[in-house]
């Protein structure tokens, strides 16, 4: 039961019109409402009139159980006790609550924590749970606040809504307005009003499955095997190819998350999975990239390719060859090389013609290698 944006132009109270909400609040008693949560702190006082019908309508004979929502004054304050409570006369037969829901590091909010001066989050005491809440309250956001019975506040306080749609049903007293102060930013469901965030805190408590928040290993894990599925699905396949199914998978996660979540009874990362999919993709699609080309080979150029792979290449080649570090030790050659090398030192004219390496008065000094550490001194002409 909300006062909207109408309610609010036609009364001109803002944030309510007690004497409407007193009103509301007596139709819901008469209804057989099973418990009745006001939304709102009511620690200042406003028109005497109004004020007297509203506490007369929150101790009225025979009222369901109304709990009020307390404030926390300062937040500072290590035990949370500094709070401010409704007004006397308005808690004379009513419960107080906590309302508290801290949002994540991406400002969704995706649960309700207690607090210690708070005998029950407002969740848990609208679905009949009184005592202390001791873990926080993942809302399972697979419940669409559409889903949830809206009634304007003027037609419930005027009788235009039948009696029987509040016949033993858990009733929120609360605000629908766009500013941000009434409004929680929520995981599938966007923006919506604080009144319907804490229904379905409620629902959630009354399904009796609350979601359980997974530890960092197996939110990681769950992140690490999807996109890698996904991944591997893409590997071979081209550009646009590969866009839509990571596209498709994402848009498939978003869909079927929350029946994962139900299914699973964990609070499953929304966009951790899309967000780890798309580097994927993109880490994939950059190793077969111009640019990624374009880096490596300089890296090549600046760094040099592996050394074991140059000796074992050389090793296979039929002609003479050889490699030299930077330093002109020599760290590798192959067997025809050898075998020439073999023929210059002993002299023999026919392997150096036949070799074509360099004119023998061109070197200064050949040592034959007998092991990867020999150096070869030689002039210029000779590295040319």
């Amino acid at each position: 039961v909300v006062a909207d944006p109408s309610t609010i132009e036609a009364t001109g109270h803002f944030p309510f019109d007690r004497a409407l909400m007193a009103r509301a609040i007596e139709r819901l008693n008469q209804a057989g409402a099973d418990r009745i949560y006001v939304d709102a702190t009511l620690n200042t006082a406003e028109n005497p009139v109004d004020d007297a019908l509203l506490a007369k309508a929150l101790d009225a004979p025979g009222h369901p159980p109304i709990a009020l929502p307390f404030s926390v004054s300062d937040w500072s304050a290590a035990n949370l006790n500094a709070i401010r409570t409704p007004l006397a006369p308005f808690m004379a037969s009513t419960s107080l609550v906590g309302t508290n829901y801290p949002s994540d590091v991406d400002r969704r909010v995706r649960q309700q924590t207690p607090l210690k001066a708070a005998a029950s989050t407002a969740p848990d005491w609208l679905a009949g749970q009184d005592g202390i809440r001791t873990r926080p309250l993942f809302v399972d956001f697979s419940i669409s606040a559409a889903s949830v019975p809206r009634y304007e506040m003027r037609r419930v306080a005027d009788g235009s809504i039948a009696p029987s749609a509040f016949a033993n049903k858990k009733i929120i007293v609360g605000l629908d307005v766009p500013s941000p102060l009434y409004r929680v930013h929520v995981p599938l469901q966007g923006d919506i009003s604080r009144a319907h965030f804490l229904a379905l805190g409620a629902e959630t408590v009354l399904s009796g499955h609350p979601l359980q928040k997974p530890n960092g290993l197996l939110a990681a894990t769950i992140i690490f095997t999807l996109a890698l599925l996904v991944g591997l699905l893409i590997t071979r396949l081209r550009t646009l190819a590969a866009l839509g199914i990571v596209l498709t998978a994402s848009a498939a996660w978003l869909f079927y998350l929350p029946d994962l979540q139900t299914a699973t009874g964990l609070l499953l990362p929304t966009l951790s999975v899309p967000v780890a999919t798309m580097i994927v993709w993109q880490t994939l699609l950059f190793r077969e990239s111009a640019l990624t080309t374009h880096v490596h080979k300089r890296i090549v150029r600046f760094m040099g390719v592996g050394r074991q792979a140059l000796v074992a290449a050389v090793d296979v080649m039929v002609e003479p060859a050889f490699i030299l570090d930077g330093k002109l030790n020599l760290i590798g050659s192959n067997e025809p090389f050898r075998a020439i090398i073999g023929q210059l030192a002993a002299g023999d004219g026919e392997a150096e013609r036949i070799a074509g390496l360099v004119p023998r008065d061109a070197l200064e000094e050949i040592n034959v290698p007998t092991d990867a550490s020999v150096r070869i001194d030689c002039s210029a002409s000779f590295i040319d």
